[in-house]
């Protein structure tokens, strides 16, 4: 099912106690989350770094407006 990894581990541990739907939706949840974070962080970084040139849309980007809908 999910690979020995922390993700996969919780993955395992929740749809052992709840419907596989609940899984779904939680580990979507989770990944978006994880997507946002990621793109906070290399937003901050990018703006310290250039400050004055506008940037491209990054995939990360990209992915979380295509499952969003933005």
């Amino acid at each position: 099912m999910g690979q020995d990894t922390p993700l996969g581990r919780w993955v395992r541990g929740l749809s052992e106690r709840t419907h596989k739907n609940v899984v779904v939706v939680a580990l979507a949840a989770r990944l978006a989350r994880i997507v946002w974070a990621v793109l906070r962080k290399e937003r901050g970084s990018i703006r310290r770094s250039q400050r004055h040139r506008n940037r491209r849309s990054s995939a990360a980007e990209l992915m979380v407006a295509a499952i969003c809908g933005w």
